[in-house]
């Protein structure tokens, strides 16, 4: 209940998305961070940095949009990190501010299968 609460006060540019491909960042040095192809909306797909190790192909996530604010002072942008583009994050539980609970803020968020069906739905529209 409290989750909902929470769900329904988020930013209207974080959807319901899915990973269609992943890869290693092109810079050897970055091996924490990934490149994903991530579909943002039934035909926008956008190109996203993440560092979530439990993201895998084909997993329905939570993903703030550019323009989206996470916080007073964080907005996402679209960014360059070592010559590849970012537009948007992958968002785990923590970061939307949704959990307390350690183990659910640190792995990226992995809605249910089944709202792969409403890719690029508001999130916040799940609470309702």
């Amino acid at each position: 209940e409290a989750e909902k609460k929470i769900l329904k006060q988020i930013d209207d540019r974080i959807v319901i998305g899915k990973v269609i491909a992943l890869a290693s960042h092109p810079d050897p040095k970055m091996t924490k961070v990934r490149v994903t192809k991530t579909l943002v909306g039934p035909d926008q797909e956008e190109q996203i940095l993440c560092g979530g190790i439990n993201l895998e192909e084909g997993d329905v996530v939570a993903v703030a949009t550019v323009g989206a604010k996470l916080s007073e002072d964080f907005e996402i942008g679209a960014r360059e990190i070592r010559g590849v583009e970012s537009r948007g994050m992958i968002c785990s539980r923590g970061e939307l501010g949704i959990t307390e609970i350690e183990d659910e803020k640190s792995g990226i968020w992995k809605l249910p299968a089944n709202l792969e069906c409403k890719l690029g739905a508001k999130l916040k529209d799940l609470a309702s």
